[in-house]
């Protein structure tokens, strides 16, 4: 208890300084600056061209507690091309049965942590994404979607990886691409939304859907940045009825944004997410640079408190506790 309430201290004092917001962001791998503090790093395409391959595992040693990531879907390691074991691609997994996926998996988990990847963003847990082109679910029932997600995040978790379930409430079969009409739908996006579709689900069907994300776990839960119409014109995650459905549907995870890059925010916004979500995700390590720069100036505004920043370290402390 007097560790803790040292840390707390401390931060109260440090709470000024730069680098106070390092803790919740994830950033690409990248040579431009000092991603050291950062919560996690994840790796993209090209990634692993130029680094050795025990690169990882050398910087999880000097870096134990910064988490190590990369985008697991569509039934391949998109970042690590030559492992042996892959997990099959989600229109395939339910076509083995549950008890041969799982088998799969625990192949594939064991050989993705060797490679010293700790965090993985992956499950998927959408119903569906698409009528023709459903290669990014294991259902149309969020129930057996939830069976399938359970099984891959079992494994990981068996092996110290974490799983980051995607992407809540959840991409549907009912989605439509964007046309002249929709402006006011991208207007929210760098530029414009690149999924360039509308989910159109009703209220109920959001909900139904959002079954599939059912978890217990001290897990991870990244929230889609799409737009649902029959919530809202602006990007679902600005939506405090849906936050508050993911705390409740995965009370122990993490929150983290989808792709931040991507998503054109006022001052306004930025507190939003601030308040809201726990870990904020990009592509672009300049733009969490950015991010940063104006979380500092919240702060220091006087708009983002102490007592905000120091349940948001608590939180991350108390989650961290329960994954060891």
């Amino acid at each position: 208890m007097k560790k803790l309430l040292s840390l707390i201290a401390l931060l109260v004092v440090n709470i000024a300084n730069a680098g106070t917001f390092d803790k919740f962001m994830i950033s690409p791998w990248t040579t431009q600056g000092n991603t050291q503090n950062y919560f996690g790093i994840i790796y993209f395409e090209g990634s692993f061209k130029t680094l050795p391959l025990d690169y990882l595992c050398k910087l999880r040693k000097s870096n134990p507690d910064q988490f190590q990531m990369v985008d697991q879907e569509g039934g391949d390691v998109v970042r690590i091309r030559n492992l042996k074991y892959l997990p099959p691609a989600p229109i395939f997994a339910r076509g083995l049965g549950s008890k041969r996926f799982r088998w799969t998996m625990t192949y594939a988990s064991r050989e993705l942590a060797s490679t010293c990847i700790n965090m993985n963003l992956a499950p998927i847990a959408d119903t569906d994404y698409k009528d023709n082109d459903n290669t990014r679910a294991y259902s149309k029932n969020p129930f057996e979607v939830n069976e399938y997600a359970s099984i891959f995040a079992n494994e990981m978790r068996t092996q110290a990886i974490t799983p980051t379930w995607k992407h809540f409430p959840g991409y549907s079969k009912n989605s439509r691409s964007m046309d002249i009409y929709d402006y006011r739908y991208s207007q929210n996006y760098k530029h414009g939304f690149k999924e360039n579709s509308v989910d159109y689900s009703t209220i109920e069907e959001i909900q139904k859907n959002m079954q599939s994300f059912k978890n217990n776990n001290y897990d991870m839960l990244m929230l889609n940045y799409g737009v649902f119409e029959k919530l809202g014109p602006i990007p679902v995650l600005f939506n405090k009825s849906v936050i508050d459905s993911a705390r409740k549907i995965q009370p122990n995870s993490l929150l983290m944004t989808d792709d931040v890059s991507f998503l054109r925010l006022n001052d306004e916004m930025i507190l939003y997410l601030f308040e809201n979500v726990d870990i904020y995700l990009f592509s672009d390590y300049r733009d969490s640079v950015e991010f940063n720069k104006k979380l500092e100036r919240l702060s220091y505004e006087g708009k983002i408190t102490n007592e905000q920043i120091i349940a948001k370290y608590k939180r991350l402390k108390n989650w961290r506790e329960h994954q060891k």
